[in-house]
């Protein structure tokens, strides 16, 4: 009844025809849906329904039709999922469900069409990946899946598939490798256009990052190469920060001492700069000119024992200037000390953690 204008729906009691093993209402302006009833129709081995307005959801009762070898349901308006039923039409060699508005995910159990040759679900909405369980399909000749929203990377397991003559799957959002196996690098690029993230070394794809990266070889030879390099950097860091911490250790002893003296000498109305091996005078009276006689807005801070200035020396430099409380008996000299005291304990493990992190660091620079 293929190729005429019949219209309206299909009707339910042609499913009583159980004796019916084809049944062709193509090209027609049928409406509605598949009747469950269709499934009754055991001895069913042709089933064409194509180029109508059929619409709605596909029965599950179809996966009844046991002795079905062909089945065009393309070119309609068809909705809902793909019924999972359908792999138990075990037989099916040929499977068209193309321009219609299928969604969701491939059934699975379509990996249990053994003898299916062609397969076809262009043009719909499927979505998430292709099932590697397609690869069991041994005879498969013929694999359209373009014009989808599926996701992910080409099965690897496609490679055993031998049989392929023809595959299109432009339009999706496929990423990743093309399999390695001849029937994928000898297609055309049109089969894959619209996949901007597929690769391989084919013209008209990009190539993979995989097959950028150096070689596992050339990773060793620079991992033997680098660590002795890194070893001695540390060795290095760790003697680098003993002397330093040495060196400053020494240094601050000198500083603490001295200020002892200089804190002393104060006490007992000495001139406080006499001892400084610079003039100590001119530079007091360059600090006094240069904060206006410690005006407070050139105040950064104040602490227990005086107050910090903020002054600009006449050689360009600019330095913070501690002045302390003009009372002996407001100033805390121990206070002052224990300052000094502070940047000598605590700045040595400062520097370690930096060296720390750079030795973390080297091995990333390395690599690179």
């Amino acid at each position: 009844m293929g190729g005429n204008r019949i219209r309206g729906n299909i009707p339910p009691s042609l499913g009583n025809s159980i004796q019916l093993g084809a049944l062709n209402i193509s090209f027609n302006d049928l409406v509605g849906g598949i009747p469950k009833e269709f499934g009754k129709m055991a001895r069913m081995e042709t089933l064409v329904l194509s180029n109508n307005r059929l619409s709605g959801i596909v029965p599950q009762d179809l996966g009844s039709l046991a002795e079905l070898l062909y089945l065009d349901m393309s070119i309609n308006m068809f909705n809902g999922s793909i019924p999972f039923s359908l792999g138990q039409c075990s037989k099916l060699h040929f499977f068209n469900l193309s321009n219609n508005g299928f969604i969701g995910e491939i059934p699975v159990q379509l990996g249990g069409l053994d003898h299916l040759s062609v397969l076809d679900l262009s043009h719909n909405s499927l979505i998430k990946e292709i099932p590697s369980v397609l690869s069991s399909m041994s005879s498969l000749e013929m694999l359209n899946l373009s014009h989808n929203q599926l996701s992910g990377s080409i099965p690897e397991s496609f490679k055993l598939m031998n049989a392929f003559l023809k595959i299109d799957l432009s339009y999706t959002h496929l990423r990743g490798p093309l399999p390695k196996s001849k029937a994928f690098l000898n297609l055309p690029i049109e089969a894959f256009q619209g996949n901007e993230d597929l690769c391989r070394n084919v013209t008209g794809l990009k190539q993979c990052a995989s097959e950028c990266r150096t070689p596992k070889w050339k990773h060793k030879l620079a991992l033997l190469i680098s660590l002795p390099l890194l070893g001695a950097l540390l060795l290095g860091g760790l003697l680098g920060i003993f002397n330093f911490y040495s060196w400053r250790s020494k240094t601050l002893r000198s500083k603490s001492l001295l200020s002892t003296q200089l804190v002393n000498e104060h006490k007992h109305g000495k001139n406080f700069f006499s001892v400084s091996t610079f003039n100590g005078r001119e530079t007091y009276d360059e600090i006094l000119a240069g904060t206006e006689d410690f005006n407070e807005a050139y105040c950064i801070g104040m602490g227990t024992c005086g107050s910090v200035y903020s002054v600009k020396l006449s050689s360009g430099d600019i330095v913070a200037v501690k002045r302390l409380h003009s009372s002996s008996e407001e100033t805390d000299h121990n206070d002052f000390l224990n300052e000094i005291i502070y940047y000598k304990k605590y700045t040595p493990p400062l520097i370690l953690i930096a060296a720390t992190v750079a030795a973390i660091a080297s091995p990333l620079f390395l690599r690179r």
